[in-house]
């Protein structure tokens, strides 16, 4: 108890949120891709499935605050991964696992490439 009067009374400040969340989505596509580039045998199909669903939200709503080098790399990165995308979600013993990440990839391949013709084109 001592010690969190001590803190309360002296240490203890409102603290001032200062971040504006500037550049976070080109942060999660960056972090995605490096996921995918090292190939962890870690990688379960859950984990592949939420981040598949993340960037296929990115794409679809702020797609354009993204640079496009980085789409880029993601892209090249999900061509050359395919293989081990799909051993991961094949290896899911679930099948209500299994379904979602299968949608979710497919989601993905959708959103990215249908949301702007740049990468279309790049495809």
């Amino acid at each position: 108890m001592g010690f969190m009067d001590t803190w309360n009374e002296f240490f203890a400040h409102p603290f001032k949120w200062s971040y504006i969340g500037k550049d976070l989505y080109a942060k999660a596509v960056r972090r995605f891709s490096r996921l995918l580039s090292i190939q962890t045998d870690q990688m379960d199909s859950k984990f592949l499935a939420s981040q598949l669903l993340l960037m296929s939200n990115i794409a679809d709503n702020y797609i354009k605050s993204i640079p496009v080098a980085d789409w880029f790399q993601l892209l090249d990165l999900a061509v050359q991964s395919e293989n081990y995308i799909n051993k991961i979600i094949e290896m899911e013993t679930g099948p209500i696992r299994h379904k979602k990440a299968r949608q979710a990839y497919a989601r993905f391949a959708q959103a990215v490439i249908d949301n702007d013709p740049r990468l279309a084109k790049a495809t």
